[in-house]
């Protein structure tokens, strides 16, 4: 006689359903509002820590505490007694041009002979800003000059050609000029201090000269 090897059936126990009563569709929207509320807003995946700030405080202070050991353990060492002006009252004078906030990094540069690159880089563009003009200037009044005392036609064509190929040069040398003046302006914390563009028209212009020599001779 074969054996059954079929399983029995399994016995699957539901809890009873509870008798909920429907939503109301007033509740539907609500809920519904506040999915919304959720999705436009979502909560951040870490929640702030309220001891957080304590603890950059803590930070802070521990930093500062650091600090004080490093300049406490300099000063016994010695390290500040050859500074320029040790035992002499320090220079206080505040200057227009600097912000407020760097008065004193400013006070103990020029105290002790240590210039920004800034500055620096300002006084050497200001510098070449005034070799170019003065260039500048020697080779106007040399082409105005060869013009008026120009004998012939062929000879004012001549010196016309030589001044047409300077403008595009002096254009060309304005182009990196401005250029090198851009970076020095990005680099200057202080707006009053901004070192302005040059224009070929405005530099011709404070020597007298237009684009042409003819306005020159005209006007001279």
């Amino acid at each position: 006689m074969s054996q059954n090897n079929h399983q029995p059936p399994r016995l699957i126990f539901r809890p009873p359903a509870k008798n909920t009563p429907q939503a109301s569709e007033e509740e539907r929207l609500r809920a519904a509002r506040e999915k919304a509320a959720e999705y436009r807003n979502p909560k951040p995946l870490i929640p702030d820590d309220p001891a957080s700030d304590d603890d950059k405080v803590q930070a802070i202070e521990e930093w500062a505490d650091l600090v004080t050991k490093r300049i406490d353990e300099a000063m016994r060492r010695g390290d500040f007694d050859k500074l320029s002006g040790h035992g002499k009252p320090m220079r206080v004078d505040k200057d227009p041009f600097v912000p407020e906030d760097q008065q004193m990094a400013f006070s103990l540069l020029k105290n002790n002979d240590m210039t920004p690159v800034w500055i620096a880089d300002r006084k050497e563009m200001l510098r070449s800003i005034e070799e170019w003009r003065a260039q500048f200037g020697r080779i106007v009044g040399e082409a105005h000059s060869a013009w008026v005392a120009a004998s012939s036609d062929a000879r004012r064509v001549q010196v016309r050609q030589s001044w047409e190929r300077w403008l595009v040069r002096w254009e060309d040398e304005i182009v990196e000029i401005n250029r090198r003046i851009a970076l020095l302006n990005l680099k200057q914390p202080i707006t009053q201090l901004e070192v302005y563009k040059l224009r070929l028209d405005d530099e011709l212009r404070k020597v007298g000269m237009g684009r042409t020599l003819e306005k020159r001779a005209a006007g001279g």
